[in-house]
């Protein structure tokens, strides 16, 4: 479901027969920066957004909820699971006063980190929330439950949800308008190390507005571009731990003499150690751009990511 099918199904929400509804999609897709723009516009009724990261029970999503429904107010105690987000004066009792007229979107994301697999809590919390005049969005990335979590999660995922979206958000367009001027530089092989991540289209774009202004007249052109950008990503993702790392079970490693090369150029280990396992990962990967001895520029856009220093990338450009 592409960005605008989704915005649709988030607008209709409120006044559709569905009370819960799950959205689907990868790490990065940009379901996040999607549901900031809905909650931005949206005025039919209020919306409250709850990152479940770091949360470990039903009180540390209720209390969150109630600091978010509440957030002009000095919240003194840990609110207990048992006390309404939508109530002034909190009651025990709330699960059974079923009277409140009002509508209001809650919105729970990243329910892959939340830190329990529980779900028959996670279902009643859910369905109390409900029967107080709510309706719930709850964001996901699937893909990234353990085979125990997903096998608990299926057991209630047809008590829960009344519909299942899948978000499919990557498209031709967005990378156009978030890439400018360097989109016409990517080709299908270099879009597909993106591997469907906006978070790194971002970083990317970010980086080559950064590689450009330090290298100025000597920002390189065609294949050589394409080069940079490849060895760029290839840090990138591997930086962010963007792409699944299984360091110990590539198939191609560098050569002795390339080790010590990447460790003459710096200071400390830990840089080096970094630079080489990029080297390494840009060896594994297929491309077209990979050039016969890329260390030089590797280390240059490590250093001019990390420090800021672009004079050893300047003086690849200048050889």
């Amino acid at each position: 479901m592409n960005k605008n099918e989704l915005l649709n199904v988030l607008k209709e929400f409120r006044d559709s027969k569905d009370n819960v509804i799950l959205i689907d999609g990868k790490w990065g897709s940009g379901k996040t920066y999607l549901l900031n723009e809905f909650i931005k516009d949206f005025k039919t009724c209020p919306v409250y957004y709850v990152s479940l990261l770091g949360k470990r029970n039903i009180d540390d999503i209720n209390t969150s909820l109630y600091m978010e429904v509440h957030k002009d107010q000095i919240i003194q105690n840990v609110v207990p699971v048992a006390v309404s987000p939508f109530n002034d004066e909190p009651s025990l009792d709330y699960i059974l006063k079923l009277n409140s007229k009002s509508k209001y979107l809650v919105i729970l994301d990243d329910l892959e980190r939340y830190g329990s697999t529980h779900y028959d809590e996670f279902l009643s919390y859910v369905c109390a929330l409900v029967l107080k005049g709510s309706k719930v969005i709850v964001v996901s990335n699937l893909s990234y439950l353990g085979a125990g979590e997903k096998y608990n999660f299926e057991m209630y995922k047809e008590k829960i949800f009344d519909h299942v979206y899948k978000a499919d958000l990557f498209s031709t367009s967005l990378l156009e308008r978030k890439l400018g001027k360097y989109f016409e530089a990517f080709d299908e092989s270099l879009i597909s190390l993106f591997n469907d991540n906006i978070r790194i289209v971002d970083k990317t774009a970010e980086f080559l507005e950064i590689i450009d202004n330090s290298l100025s007249s000597l920002f390189p052109k065609d294949n050589e571009l394409k080069s940079l950008i490849f060895y760029s990503l290839i840090f990138l993702t591997t930086f962010y731990n963007e792409i699944p790392l299984s360091y110990p079970k590539l198939q191609l490693k560098g050569k002795e003499e390339e080790r010590k090369y990447i460790f003459s150029k710096c200071e400390n280990e830990e840089d080096a150690w970094e630079i080489f396992k990029d080297y390494e990962f840009s060896l594994n990967i297929v491309s077209n751009y990979k050039k016969d001895n890329p260390l030089d520029l590797v280390i240059g856009i490590y250093f001019l990511y990390i420090y800021g220093k672009a004079d050893y990338l300047v003086s690849y450009y200048q050889k």
